[in-house]
């Protein structure tokens, strides 16, 4: 396993907001344009190679902006409170 590459997946874990949500978006956008890819020529080949990493990437970095969202909540929730 390349070491380097989990290094720069981590590291994207870890940027911003606006660079998560880039991501994402990116990542459910080619998910929906499955259509698409389907009628291109070897289309079908070269979406049945890519459709899992990029629903690992969509649902990861989903996932974190909604950790995110949840968790910024939460201190606004208990700001308030105090």
């Amino acid at each position: 396993m390349d070491w380097k590459l989990i290094k720069t997946f981590l590291q994207a874990l870890m940027t911003n907001v606006k660079v998560r949500l880039n991501i994402a978006v990116s990542c459910t956008v080619i998910l929906v344009l499955k259509p698409i890819f389907k009628t291109l020529p070897n289309g079908t080949d070269f979406y049945k190679i890519i459709f899992f990493p990029l629903l690992f990437l969509a649902v990861l970095f989903w996932s974190s902006l909604f950790v995110e969202v949840i968790s910024f909540m939460f201190k606004k929730f208990q700001s308030k409170k105090i």
